[in-house]
Parts: structure tokens; C-alpha cells; sequence
């Protein structure tokens, strides 16, 4: 512990020496990594305000469906299973709070009958709902009902269709049959209507309960009892807030889904996941991408540039040192100790990078949102909700560190110099300019390239789909300004 806090002292004591070299690799440091944590909070920022309204409505709306036409008929076990495993399981997997949880389950279109004359009304399926209450218009009668007794008909809740269409009215005895099986006493207690025929938040669109007998889930087990296998069909709908999914987010949330559909498929296997947003999430991940990457070659030769002055400011920084780092050596210490306090050196100024960043990141989004056009930043209606993630401030803190690592590199390089060796080096004499040119030359060869194919075809081409078509219309200004920098 002493010895870590001895190594800090001497490299904060070695910075302080070279306070005017330090602080311009601050500049530099500081430069990379904001750039890098700005775009990723930027593309974040944007898109989070798109998300919502990429996707269908509602957005995060899931729906569970079991067909027994397709599966066979299946138990009320089974049915117990599936409402566990997406009430509890999958719910708690998605992470997000639920804004609606519906279940519904049927057994067969089975023959009913209006008592006491018997007429029949045709096929119709006994049924049970929850969780729409707040989407229906109970505009006759009484739902949920009073208790009634063992022996008395069970009350059932219909549609206002059936009113219209049957002539069934508040107060109608009815009888259901299922083939080979006794007939059961239903008593209509209430009629509904919903209170927006056009909600997308329905389970199913509401003329699909036109022909369900709807009973409270006591008692729709109770009219299928003597049946082995009475549910025909169930679904199971759930919707999430989604307003505090970002950008970021979106690719766990996909995951999640992934394990989510496995839980509530391993406990009942024939389950079907027919709505969920994952196709809509799946093309906004695309264009999330798509964006990401022009952004990040538009600011290719900026970063370039960046790069560069980081490497020139830590090649003069580990120079102006090198005399320490030999008078070290020669009085016993070691490469690796003198390596680990270069360590130790940059990876202090990549820190002070990334808090720097950090703190001006979000402001300098901000500041991108609002801009109407150049240098004027009145667009008050751009302004962009910004919060730093783990993910922008993972790839903020990767850029400082490769940014720093140029200066490790030089040091790496230069810690392998013995005093004779330092002086003999100090003594000998430089090449001349034009003998150190020629990376320079090779890097604004495919500049002069790219500018030469422009013009030979007429200019840049506008109304190209992918602007991915041609990398070289990118690369070759980066490493154009790059050359001219060298130079």
C-alpha cells in the first residue's frame, strides 16, 4: 500500500515538473475522449426520442397465445403454468414495470339456448377476461356480480353485439352444451360496450369477444368442470412502460426478450409469441447503426488529427523525461519499475481526461441539439435529454486509453535506453527533413487518389442510397489532412 502511494507521490511530483508538457496532453486527452463520449451521447439522445415512435403502439406490448386447434385442447394445470411463468417470470425478466397484464382463456364454441323456449343462438364459447375493466362500458347491469349460490346459474357478462344482433338481453337465462356433456345454466348479469373500439391496447380487437360468454375465473372453471382437456384457447397479454428505455438499452432489452420467450416456453411449449416489439426494435438497432457510423467517419479526420497531436505532445513529454528515466536506470532501477511509473503517468492523465469529458459532454450535446445552422444555436426546440450511460462512458474511457496508449508506446521504447546509450543518441545527428518525409507522402497519395476519382466523375454523387459505397470518399480526406498536418 505505502509502496502504491510512494509511486503516485513521485508520478504527481514528475507531472508537476512538466506542468506546461502535462497540460497540453491534458488538452489532447481531454479532446479524444469527449469527442468520443459526445457522439455516443449524441446518437443516444437522438434516437432515444425516436424509439417510442419507431415501434407499434403500444410499443412494448407483449402477447402470449396457445391454440388448441393447432396443439389440442389443453388442462387448467397448464393454463396455471403459462400465467405464472409470464406474470412472474417473464415480467421479471423484461426489468421494466408493467402497464397492463390481461389473461383470457376459452373452452369450445359449444351450442347454446335462451331458456325457457330453448332457441338457439348458435355456437358460442364460455370464457374469461381480466384486466380490461378499464377499457369497458358496463352500460346494463351489474360486473363483477354478487355472489350467488352453488345451485344458482352462473352469471356471465356479454357484449353489446349480441343485444343487437340475438336479441339477448340483461336478466336471459341461457344454457351451454359441450358434446357428450351436461348442459350448464348461465344468467346474463351485465352487458358491456368498449370505451374505444379502437384502442391498440385491446388483447384482441373487441369484435373478436362478439361471440364470448364471459364469466369470473371461479366460475368459468366451474361451468368446465368434467372436461379433461376444456381450454381451447388462452393468451396472455402484457404491456411495459418503455419511457425509460434508451438507446443503449435497446440490445439487453433484446436479450432479455430472447430469455423472457424461453421461460414461458418451457413451461407450457406450444405457446406462441405472435405480438412483440422485437422486429421494430431489431430495425431500429439498424438505423441506430447506420447513423452511428456516418457520424463516426464525418469526424474520422478531426480524430485523426487528435490522435496525432496526442502522440507528437507524449513523444515530447516521455523526451523532456528520458533523462530522468537513464540517471534511474544507472543508479539501479529497474525497466519494469520505470515502465510502471509511465503507467502510472498516463493512465492519471487519461482519468482526469475521462472526468473532464464527463462534465462537458452533456453540454455540449445540448449545445449540437440546439443548433439551427452554423454557429447559431436558437433551435430551443432541439434541445436533447442527455445522460451519460455506462456503455458512452466505457467507449469515452477506451478512447483515453488508446489515446494514451501512444505515450506508453514512446515509453516502452525509450526505457530500453541505457546512459551510454542516451548519450551517444543525444550526440549523434538527426536525418534531415526530406529523408523523414515519406510517411507523409504515402498518406496524402490516396487523398490525391479520391480527389482525382471525384473528379473524373463530376463531383460528389448526392443521391446515392449508401453512402457506404465508397469508402474511399472517406478515408481518403482523413488521411489527406492527416498528411498535410505531418507536413
Amino acid at each position: 500500500m505505502f509502496r502504491f502511494i510512494d509511486l503516485l507521490l513521485f508520478t504527481i511530483e514528475r507531472l508537476r515538473k512538466h506542468y506546461v508538457l502535462v497540460f497540453w496532453a491534458l488538452v489532447g486527452l481531454s479532446t479524444a475522449t469527449t469527442l468520443a463520449l459526445s457522439l455516443w451521447l449524441y446518437v443516444d439522445a437522438v434516437n432515444t426520442g425516436l424509439l417510442t415512435s419507431s415501434l407499434s403502439s403500444p410499443p412494448y406490448a407483449f402477447r402470449f397465445r396457445y391454440l388448441g386447434a393447432w396443439n389440442g385442447n389443453i388442462t387448467f394445470d397448464d393454463v396455471n403454468s403459462a400465467t405464472a411463468a409470464v406474470g412472474n417470470t417473464f415480467t421479471g425478466i423484461i426489468g421494466l414495470p408493467a402497464a397492463r397484464e390481461v389473461h383470457f382463456a376459452r373452452g369450445g364454441a359449444w351450442a347454446v339456448k335462451r331458456l325457457p323456449k330453448n332457441q338457439s343462438l348458435g355456437n358460442l364459447s364460455l370464457a374469461t377476461l381480466s384486466g380490461t375493466a378499464d377499457q369497458m362500458e358496463i352500460f346494463q347491469g351489474q360486473w363483477p356480480p354478487k355472489a350467488v349460490g352453488k345451485d344458482d346459474p352462473i352469471p356471465i357478462l356479454i357484449s353489446e353485439t349480441m343485444l343487437y344482433k340475438m336479441g339477448v338481453q340483461f336478466g336471459d337465462k341461457l344454457t351451454i352444451t359441450r358434446p357428450g356433456g351436461k348442459p350448464v345454466n348461465l344468467q346474463v348479469a351485465a352487458l358491456w360496450r368498449p370505451i374505444n373500439g379502437n384502442d391498440p391496447s385491446w388483447v384482441f380487437p373487441t369484435k373478436f369477444f362478439d361471440t364470448m360468454l364471459i364469466a369470473q375465473p371461479d366460475d368459468f372453471l366451474k361451468g368446465l368442470t368434467g372436461a379433461d382437456h376444456p381450454i381451447e384457447e388462452a393468451a396472455w397479454y402484457v404491456s411495459f412502460d418503455g419511457s425509460s428505455v434508451k438507446t443503449s438499452d435497446v440490445n439487453g432489452l433484446l436479450g432479455r426478450i430472447i430469455d423472457g420467450q424461453r421461460a414461458v416456453t418451457s413451461a407450457l411449449p406450444p405457446i406462441r409469441l405472435d405480438l412483440s416489439p422485437v422486429d421494430g426494435l431489431n430495425a431500429f438497432n439498424q438505423q441506430v447503426s447506420k447513423l452511428t457510423q456516418q457520424l463516426v467517419i464525418m469526424i474520422l479526420p478531426v480524430g485523426g488529427l487528435i490522435f496525432y497531436f496526442v502522440s507528437l505532445v507524449a513523444g515530447l513529454l516521455v523526451n523532456r523525461q528520458l533523462n530522468e528515466d537513464v540517471t534511474l536506470r544507472s543508479r539501479g532501477m529497474s525497466r519494469q519499475s520505470i515502465l510502471s511509473i509511465h503507467l502510472m503517468t498516463w493512465l492519471l492523465m487519461a482519468f482526469i481526461a475521462l472526468g473532464v469529458a464527463i462534465g462537458i459532454s452533456p453540454y455540449l450535446v445540448k449545445l449540437i441539439g440546439q443548433t439551427s445552422s452554423f454557429m447559431r444555436f436558437d433551435n430551443l426546440s432541439g434541445a436533447l435529454y442527455v445522460t451519460p450511460t455506462q456503455q458512452s462512458i466505457i467507449v469515452g474511457a477506451l478512447t483515453g486509453l488508446i489515446a494514451a496508449s501512444s505515450g506508453l508506446f514512446i515509453a516502452w521504447r525509450s526505457t530500453g535506453e541505457t546512459i551510454t546509450s542516451f548519450k551517444r543518441n543525444a550526440a549523434r545527428a538527426t536525418s534531415a527533413w526530406w529523408q523523414r518525409m515519406y510517411l507523409d507522402i504515402i498518406l496524402l497519395v490516396p487523398g490525391c487518389y479520391v480527389l482525382l476519382t471525384l473528379k473524373l466523375q463530376g463531383g460528389l454523387q448526392t443521391a446515392v442510397e449508401d453512402p457506404f459505397s465508397n469508402p474511399l470518399n472517406f478515408l481518403g480526406p482523413t488521411l489527406f489532412s492527416l498528411g498535410l498536418t505531418l507536413l
